[in-house]
């Protein structure tokens, strides 16, 4: 015998091949059994494995696998050289020859094939016992298991027949033995199975139609019913399926930490099945629902909001105002650092329009904003050298760029009324001039030395002319203040309230007197502290300086760095030696030299958290950002670092995440996101910033494909097949619209050599060659589909919700629940399963007291 599993399973003997082994009673054991069909122990258990075994049988006078009938295979335990795993083994082989009884250490007898739930699949085995009252098992004998000590589903895995009949009682193991295949599927299929068996109940239709935005009311008022009664069924209902809903989200939490509605909806074709497992969720008290991003997390154990401490990091990073989209990869780096790598711009803007901030274009403030303040943003951007405030051509240039930039600001007709108002905000730079304070590039220190230089002069009164005069020739070399009327607007800008400022001189206070240098007291500060400190606890020690003051001390000074966002250290409380510099050199360059003169800051800490475990914990380096800016520090000059990217010197242009993955990849005509993906995770990039940083790349490419891109200079297209494809759409335009979700009419588009129809080349080709037509998508994208709708390029519209209110109206539908505008929305092609988030905030569309309300048409 033992050959022969040798010759069929080719290879050494292995005892788990006799496991696997499909003995019977065939031809193949006959010649194991007697005339009277008794097989012998000896013979069954035939290999080496079971020696001991057959030795105890032989010395207790048993010879026939029958004679085993009532043995209790527990007393094997006694027996030296027989483990559990040994008598789980015999078991299996005995009841590969015998039909009997085996007597079990209780004292009774059970059937041979006497275990259950032997096939609980694993992803299930920690759901508690009661989840089987959702598959018809009766509360109370549920209790009873519990009480005896059977709390999971883990627990009842392999339990003797016998053992749960005398828990349960005879009467109700015909339920138990129904369910069991069904503990077979996978958490996902099971909970699939509990929601199909409950489907035709009303709790089940009470419920969906609760969580299809239905009040309890109007529940009750449908069926004849109280409202009480009404919650009382939908209560009991989330008590059965609870149990799946907490293990399914948990797992998924597992995975990344927070769980996206989408994922939700994904699961299950049945849509009904979605809506009630996101409105389980919305109720379940450990879970807290971002509405803003429409994720799930888990509720904080401090008791604080989730959402609370989002908004706080986002007020701080708009905090006066500021432009997204320049700031885009750092805004990204912020949330991934922060550990909430869901929150990107499309959930960032919903939040902050949420607690009442505002977008003027890409600019983001908080509340209604002075165009005075807007117009100097612009002048940031646009006039680098500074606006003629006094001149028609530079104000007209301006207004227009305004207008294009904000839309209506309600500027004031006259140009010195524009003039007065913006120059509130400006810093003067000449004559007649003024700049924005971000062009202003002047080394703190410099600063420093001429406030030293006032406050030591017996003189009361100091003029422009004599004091530009004497720091001419150091404000020229390492400034752009390059006349006295800019020195003036500089010593305003950053000493506001020290002196008074007149137009040709200024006037030292009676107070006045050498403050030292900001920088040189921020590292003091940090050195007494011996630890990293935030910028509101500077701002709290050093009152009256702004951040940008704090910002521009910090960057002049060398050993002052970044620690994370908002924090800040100096390389004096760095225990550090040359031991660990020339380690982190190493693991720098180890990196580079198989990456083609590229280390990501992922990549550093993980190898250092390897090599350097001492350093990393006494210095409490615990997130990558922390090495980064240590690094940052110590091989500035041997390498450029921008986060996260760290690259040999000169290697790029521009230390952009994007020119990174464009010098990486093999080639550029055409991309690949499935290989760009296996990039991002191979340099440890977050799932948020590979995806931000391909956003960017999109708009050099052409998507033709769910994978490919290929370069838009590449992309060849005849205006005649432009004109086609736009005639064909037009015809499928109902009321000026169309969803691109609905078009399916794929075989009446002129070909196009080279490549197939698909909505991903239909919406590129719309996008960036249409003549009439133009798309309109949401504000949050999801590369697996394509929401956007199909509109006329001179229709006026330029938000997603402009177009949604439209067709609303033309639908004659101004106040709906939520719903029916899910409903509508669905059926119109406009969404697959969810309500766009924007539409909650939209300016066209309100949502009060649990309706959407559509504004009437200007």
């Amino acid at each position: 015998m033992l050959m022969s599993v040798r010759r069929e399973f080719g290879g050494e003997y292995d005892e788990t091949m006799f496991l696997q082994y499909p003995f019977r009673l065939d031809d193949r054991e006959a010649g194991r059994q007697n005339v009277n069909g008794e097989v012998k122990i000896s013979e069954a258990f035939s290999e080496n494995f079971y020696n001991i075994f057959v030795k105890y049988c032989a010395s207790q006078g048993f010879r026939y696998i029958s004679d085993l009938k009532y043995f209790d295979f527990a007393t094997l335990k006694k027996v030296p050289g027989v483990g559990k795993k040994k008598i789980d083994n015999i078991i299996i082989r005995f009841k590969k020859f015998s039909k009997l009884s085996v007597k079990t250490s209780s004292g009774g007898t059970e059937d041979i094939v006497g275990t259950m739930f032997d096939e609980i699949d694993e992803s299930i085995l920690d759901l508690n016992v009661e989840c089987l009252n959702a598959l018809g098992v009766k509360l109370h004998v549920l209790h009873t298991l519990e009480n005896n000590g059977y709390m999971y589903l883990k627990d009842l895995k392999g339990v003797s027949r016998k053992r749960l009949e005398d828990i349960v009682c005879r009467g109700n193991m015909k339920k138990f033995n129904s369910i069991q295949r069904e503990l077979g599927e996978n958490l996902e299929g099971l909970f699939e199975i509990v929601l199909k068996n409950l489907s035709d109940r009303e709790e089940y239709k009470m419920f969906l139609k609760r969580a299809k935005g239905f009040t309890l009311q109007e529940i009750a008022n449908e069926r004849g019913i109280t409202r009480e009664r009404v919650r009382q069924v939908i209560k009991n209902f989330n008590f059965k399926v609870s149990p799946f809903v907490n293990l399914l989200v948990r797992q998924l939490m597992d995975r990344q930490g927070y769980v996206r509605t989408q994922e939700l909806l994904d699961i299950y074709d049945d849509d009904n099945y979605g809506k009630i497992l996101v409105s389980l969720c919305i109720k379940n008290k450990q879970l807290e629902y971002l509405d803003f991003a429409d994720v799930f997390v888990a509720k904080r154990e401090d008791g604080r909001s989730t959402e609370d401490v989002i908004f706080q990091i986002a007020a701080e990073f708009v905090g006066d105002g500021k432009d997204l989209y320049k700031n885009l990869e750092e805004l990204e780096t912020i949330m991934i650092d922060s550990g909430f790598s869901y929150v990107r711009y499309g959930e960032f803007v919903n939040l902050i329009q949420k607690h009442g901030y505002r977008l003027y274009g890409y600019f983001a403030v908080r509340g209604k904003q002075s165009y005075g303040y807007l117009c100097s943003r612009l002048v940031a951007r646009e006039f680098p050298k500074g606006i003629k405030l006094y001149e028609s051509r530079d104000l007209d240039k301006l207004r227009e760029i305004a207008l294009g930039e904000y839309g209506n600001l309600g500027l004031p007709e006259s140009n010195r009324a524009l003039s007065a108002r913006i120059s509130n905000f400006l810093v003067l730079c000449g004559r007649g001039m003024a700049t924005a304070e971000e062009n202003v590039h002047v080394n703190v220190s410099v600063v420093n030395e001429i406030e030293e230089y006032i406050d030591r002069s017996e003189e009361s009164v100091i003029f422009y002319t004599e004091l530009f005069s004497k720091f001419e020739k150091i404000l020229r070399m390492t400034s752009n203040v390059n006349n006295y009327n800019f020195l003036h607007g500089v010593l305003m800008m950053y000493y506001p309230d020290k002196y008074d400022y007149f137009k040709d001189y200024l006037q030292k206070k009676s107070a006045g007197g050498a403050s030292g240098s900001l920088a040189k007291r921020i590292k003091k500060f940090i050195i007494m502290k011996n630890k990293p400190v935030s910028k509101n606890e500077l701002k709290g020690k050093f009152a009256g300086f702004s951040d940008t003051m704090i910002i521009r001390a910090i960057s002049a000074d060398r050993d002052l760095f970044q620690w994370e966002y908002n924090y800040y250290s100096c390389i004096q409380i760095v225990d550090i030696d040359d031991s660990v510099i020339n380690c982190l050199r190493s693991i720098i360059r180890h990196i580079m030299d198989k990456n083609n003169g590229y280390c990501s800051e992922g990549m550093l800490y993980e190898t250092a958290k390897e090599l350097l475990r001492d350093f990393m914990d006494v210095n409490n380096i615990v997130f990558p950002i922390n090495l980064f800016y240590i690094c940052a520090y110590l091989f500035n000059d041997l390498y450029d670092f921008r986060r996260p990217h760290i690259g040999q010197k000169g290697m790029l242009h521009g230390m952009s995440t994007k020119n990174i993955v464009m010098h990486m990849l093999d080639s550029t005509d055409r991309i690949s996101f499935r290989k760009y993906s296996l990039a991002a995770e191979r340099f440890k990039w977050s799932a948020a910033t590979a995806a931000s940083v391909f956003a960017d790349i999109e708009n050099d490419y052409m998507r033709v494909s769910y994978d490919m891109y290929v370069r838009k200079d590449l992309f060849d297209i005849d205006d005649d097949i432009i004109h086609k494809v736009e005639g064909r759409l037009a015809k499928s335009m109902e009321i000026n619209v169309l969803p691109l979700i609905n078009f399916n009419e794929w075989n009446e588009l002129p070909d196009i050599r080279g490549y197939e129809w698909n909505v991903f080349l239909l919406n590129s080709i719309i996008c960036n060659f249409g003549y009439d037509l133009k798309v309109i998508d949401p504000r949050v994208k999801d590369r697996r589909y394509h929401k956007g709708i199909v509109v006329y390029r001179n229709s006026g519209f330029t938000e997603y919700s402009e177009v949604i209110a439209y067709l609303l109206r033309k639908n004659g539908m101004t106040k709906l629940s939520e719903s029916s505008m899910l409903s509508f929305m669905i059926s119109s092609g406009l969404t697959y399963k969810v309500i766009p988030k924007e539409l909650y905030n939209a300016g066209c569309i309100n949502y009060i007291d649990g309706k959407f309300v559509v504004k009437s048409a200007k």
